[in-house]
């Protein structure tokens, strides 16, 4: 599959393909980020560059982005498309840029290397920040995500160990089939919520007093814990 999909999308002489995920809800912010990306893309004659569409892209914002894209890239190896389906874009992908959207844990879990970036300065609504979690390398300005681009291309250690990273979390936090995910949701609800780590004995001892929550009572549940 990933094969059929890179024969598709890659030009010939093309090495590396980069998705960037558009985000209608935060435009400046996608738009600035990929800017950068489409730089960068610019400078690798090696590298196309695709920007999947969001479903709901007002078209109007369509040809805002080739416009951009034509002027950081001239070479025309670039593609706007929302034709092609997300898990099609990513599974041809060699990286995923975006800002917050949800296609970059997808991304994330099909171990596919990942950059969340935040070009504005200020912090996004929770829980949104996924650099700040260990689930995803964040970029907080034009030169560190332009430096990211190309470690992650390019550097094959920098690659594995950030792929080391994210498998670690996922490991912990979506891949295991132990009858405890509810405790973890519950758990990580309070930290957001904290702003803290919450300790599995403080956990512990809230379930003696108030029984283990099921599916609905999981914000319940660390709701009493923050407040314990």
């Amino acid at each position: 599959h990933r094969a059929r999909g890179r024969t598709r999308l890659l030009d010939s002489g093309r090495r590396h393909l980069i998705v960037f995920i558009s985000q209608t809800l935060a435009y400046d912010y996608c738009t600035a980020a990929l800017q950068v990306v489409a730089d960068a893309v610019g400078r690798r004659p090696d590298t196309k560059l695709l920007v999947k569409l969001h479903p709901r892209e007002p078209g109007g914002n369509h040809a805002i982005y080739r416009d951009m894209l034509n002027k950081a890239a001239p070479g025309q190896n670039w593609e706007v498309t929302g034709d092609i389906s997300i898990e099609d874009a990513l599974l041809a992908s060699d990286l995923v840029v975006g800002v917050y959207s949800l296609a970059l844990i997808e991304a994330a879990c099909l171990r596919l290397p990942v950059i969340a970036a935040n070009l504005s300065g200020k912090r996004l609504p929770e829980p949104t920040n996924f650099g700040d979690r260990d689930c995803i390398i964040g970029a907080s300005s034009a030169a560190e995500l332009t430096r990211l681009i190309d470690a992650m291309l390019d550097d094959s250690a920098f690659r594995s160990e950030a792929m080391e990273r994210q498998d670690r979390y996922f490991q912990q936090h979506a891949y295991m089939v132990d009858r405890g995910a509810m405790e973890r949701i519950v758990r990580t609800i309070a930290e957001v919520v904290e702003g803290r780590p919450v300790s599995a004995t403080s956990l512990s001892k809230w379930h003696e007093v108030n029984g283990s929550p099921g599916t609905t009572g999981a914000i319940d549940s660390a709701r009493g814990l923050t407040a314990a």
